[in-house]
């Protein structure tokens, strides 16, 4: 069963083509996303397990996702008026972490995108992020 497991995960790993790294943001940002994320919840109106889904992006495309990811991205300075990430708040997370310059050429490539609205902006980038970053934060 394990020999299974095993090979299950090599596969995962092959088919995406890249490894991933967790890693956590700074202490000193914590509390301000945690404080930034509980403003975005009641402005939006969000429940609790969409947020916990929002983590690994296991989510649809919704317009109250879209609207706590804009809130939440942009009161962080980690978004623009438009949805645009800003990169060089963004990058400060990652500290000195082996693969900086990739995670970062991956959010320019993806900040390119541009959507309907500021929402659906920066849901279009944070997909791409997601779907193409070789880092995913943790708590």
């Amino acid at each position: 069963m394990l020999k299974l497991q095993l090979c299950v995960l090599l596969a995962i790993l092959l088919v995406r083509g890249r490894e991933i790294d967790y890693i956590k943001p700074p202490q000193s940002e914590i509390s301000k996303l945690f404080e930034v994320s509980l403003t975005c919840i009641t402005e939006t109106n969000i429940d609790a397990d969409t947020i916990q889904k929002l983590l690994t992006w296991n989510v649809k495309n919704t317009e109250q996702i879209r609207k706590y990811l804009f809130c939440f991205m942009h009161k962080a300075k980690y978004a623009d008026d438009d949805g645009h990430f800003i990169i060089k708040n963004i990058m400060p997370l990652l500290g000195q972490h082996k693969k900086k310059d990739e995670f970062q050429r991956v959010i320019e490539q993806c900040n390119t995108l541009t959507g309907g609205d500021r929402f659906d902006t920066v849901y279009k980038i944070s997909d791409c992020t997601y779907n193409k970053t070789p880092v995913y934060f943790t708590m």
